[in-house]
């Protein structure tokens, strides 16, 4: 396995874990009837933690400034597209148990 490989392996393991993750805490979370408030700010600080400490790896493990600036870069995006399709579904179960409440 080449050094490209390992590094783009390394780079999208917390990628994947963080969505991982966001799915289990939606599904757990709608499941065990929490708070979406609540529960959208949970999704948030482990989507966090998760992704810095991915952009810490990267940025010890990338081998030039730019590599670095790039990789942390994409992963601020990627928190920002998670926590946007997490706040888009849990509107929809919100909306969808205001409705069945309402019956």
């Amino acid at each position: 396995m080449t050094i490209k490989m390992q590094q783009a392996i390394i780079w999208f393991i917390p990628i994947f874990f963080s969505i991982a993750v966001t799915l289990f805490y939606i599904f757990w979370g709608i499941n065990g009837n929490k708070k979406i408030k609540g529960l959208f700010i949970q999704v948030s600080i482990v989507n966090f933690i998760i992704l810095l400490s991915g952009g810490f790896l990267w940025f010890s493990i990338a081998s030039d400034g730019f590599s670095q600036i790039n990789g942390i870069t994409i992963y601020t995006v990627i928190f920002v597209a998670i926590e946007i399709i997490a706040s888009i579904a849990l509107y929809f179960v919100s909306k969808h148990k205001r409705a069945l409440e309402s019956k």
